[in-house]
């Protein structure tokens, strides 16, 4: 079943009895796989809010799935709307506030049923959130929109700490520092915490340079020879006309593999200015080529 019956069962039990978050306690995201599934699941903590009138509350929080071996990261928003029995087959839309639309998914749904003191039905749903888009919101935080065809509408808000804790365990992950079958027993899980912004490099990682990069890229090495991964790209600048986008992992440049920040640099500085080169990418699992101008 995707991405793991038993995590999601996980999150549908924490979310019942989710308690108040500490908003001054370290973040905890939960760390969990098994030799079934290339992906860790990290299960961020949950937070809840509650309305008036007829609507009970909103529970929500991250949850990320991280694959060590490709290197990579997807994550969702898990929302767990409660709203009144009489509103039923609701049709959900969602946008975060950079009026950017999500589709989201209904995974599960609780039926109130038709006793007189039972007034509250729930929905269970998910959004996929790229490693581009929070990584770009990391100082911010985000809010999201949900909207549904019966009129019913909330706002989650997804804070800087709740990012950062989300990214501070995926890179114990992709750093080796957590390793399902080692650090985390297979079909068992273990908690880290996160009180701070996103963890810097760890000391084996290579920081990019000052300045910008190619003119406003800004690359740094991935552990354990990862690969590049782009931290940043200025507006306006050739990397961002051309389509270059944070998260994105640079394996070739002008025909030739790079697989380091220093590769890249070399090869940069021998490209004549006003040239315009390709750069080969890995974005979302897919290759892709832009076509940047020096």
């Amino acid at each position: 079943m995707w991405r793991s019956i038993g995590a999601l069962i996980a999150l549908l039990v924490l979310a019942g009895c989710a308690p108040p978050v500490d908003p001054n306690a370290p973040l905890q995201v939960k760390v969990s796989g098994d030799a079934f599934s290339k992906d860790i699941t990290l299960t961020g903590p949950l937070f809840h809010q509650e309305r008036l009138a007829s609507y009970a509350g909103e529970t929500w929080g991250l949850r990320s799935f991280v694959d060590p071996k490709a290197h990579t990261a997807t994550h969702q928003l898990y929302a767990q709307l409660d709203y009144d029995k009489n509103i039923a087959n609701n049709v959900y839309y969602a946008a975060d506030n950079s009026a950017r639309d999500y589709k989201p998914k209904v995974i599960y749904r609780e039926r109130c049923g038709r006793s007189q003191y039972c007034t509250i039905d729930t929905d269970h749903l998910t959004i996929d959130v790229d490693e581009a888009t929070l990584r770009a919101n990391a100082a911010s935080g985000m809010a999201f929109k949900f909207s549904a065809n019966s009129g019913y509408a909330v706002i989650v808000k997804v804070s800087p700490r709740m990012i950062a804790a989300q990214l501070d365990a995926e890179q114990r992950v992709l750093s080796g520092a957590v390793v399902v079958g080692q650090t985390v027993p297979s079909g068992e899980s273990i908690v880290t915490a996160s009180n701070s912004p996103p963890t810097p490099p760890p000391p084996d990682e290579k920081p990019a340079p000052t300045g910008n990069i190619f003119r406003g890229l800004t690359p740094r090495d991935l552990p354990s020879g990862g690969g590049i991964v782009v931290d940043r790209v200025d507006p306006g600048t050739p990397a961002e006309l051309a389509g270059v986008q944070v998260g994105d992992r640079i394996t070739g440049y002008d025909g030739h593999p790079v697989k380091t920040v220093q590769e890249l640099q070399n090869l940069i500085a021998k490209t004549p200015p006003g040239k315009r080169v390709n750069m080969d990418l890995i974005r979302h699992r897919e290759p892709v080529t832009v076509s940047p101008q020096s």
